[in-house]
């Protein structure tokens, strides 16, 4: 079995968050589902 390289997971109503430096993924996607958004894509250098 592989693994996939997911922070946060979301399966039904049950959304997880892969470590605890991925709070702030978890807390955005979170939001997002609540209020019908997608979440932010990656951060841009400029």
């Amino acid at each position: 079995m592989g693994t996939d390289e997911c922070r946060v997971v979301r399966d039904g109503y049950v959304i997880t968050g892969g470590s605890v430096t991925a709070g702030i993924d978890f807390a955005l996607v979170v939001v997002a589902e609540i209020f019908g958004r997608a979440p932010p894509g990656p951060p841009t250098r400029l």
